[in-house]
């Protein structure tokens, strides 16, 4: 965090919070049902170390790619150690990526074997079975609840990605909405509106949501480094920065963090 604040001090650029995006699991009647992206918001950086304590949902995937590329590199398929294939390309950079997706690994493969990454996928990188990556995983609603805990507000990121927990689920806007008023009923604080994955025909009917629920409507880049993740496209006016900030600082207050 303090080369966070460092950086942006140097570039001119105000931090309003300390974040993490959580992958999350929603529980109907005990069952997982639907998995959904937490943001997590706080005005100090310790105030996410509850996050330290809790199960790592990277951990499954980074243990199968490990095993990918043990075997990729067995069969001669790559010859670049994992570290360097997934080290951050900055020397200043103080901290190393948490997870690890295929498309690195594809990259290297490619190049070593001559043939395109979407080859390298099939050939030498399956997907994770869902069995393997969702064995364990966080309650999100028991995420909202430690985060208050903690003085941090959550909202809920780009919820018309909807994805179900059992492959083959088919999740409606329906089950959508009652997922995210039960959400609210649990402390959500505020949901993102603004954002590429949600359709812009559907942003009215969240907004009508947020508003009757009670949620701070928030917008933003996702930014991952991907060419699709674009800055100034999705974001948050300024009186939804400040009832989120407010919150915060609420939140914060009634925790005596």
């Amino acid at each position: 965090p303090e080369h966070l604040k460092e950086a942006a001090r140097k570039l001119g650029i105000e931090i309003a919070f300390f974040a993490v995006e959580a992958s999350t699991v929603y529980c109907k009647q005990g069952a997982p049902f639907m998995k959904f992206h937490l943001l997590i918001y706080a005005e100090q950086a310790k105030q996410l170390d509850f996050l330290r304590t809790q199960y790592d949902p990277n951990q499954p995937r980074n243990d199968y790619i490990r095993k990918l590329y043990q075997n990729a590199f067995d069969h001669g398929a790559v010859n670049i150690p994992l570290e360097e294939i997934y080290r951050i390309n900055d020397p200043d950079a103080p901290t190393k990526k948490k997870m690890l997706t295929r498309s690195p690994l594809a990259r290297a493969i490619a190049e070593c074997c001559g043939c395109t990454e979407q080859e390298a996928k099939d050939m030498w990188l399956p997907s994770m079975p869902d069995t393997l990556r969702y064995q364990t995983y966080l309650d999100i609603a028991e995420m909202i609840r430690m985060a208050h805990e903690s003085g941090c507000a959550t909202v809920l990121a780009h919820p018309c990605w909807v994805r179900p927990y059992h492959r083959g689920d088919v999740p409606t806007e329906q089950d959508l909405f009652l997922v995210v008023a039960d959400l609210a009923r649990s402390g959500l604080d505020g949901i993102e509106l603004s954002h590429r994955l949600n359709p812009l025909e559907m942003r009215p009917t969240l907004f009508r949501l947020a508003a009757t629920l009670g949620l701070i409507p928030t917008g933003g880049s996702d930014f991952h480094g991907k060419l699709r993740c674009v800055f100034g496209m999705n974001g948050t006016a300024r009186e939804n920065l400040e009832l989120l900030q407010a919150r915060v600082r609420c939140l914060r207050q009634k925790a005596g963090r």
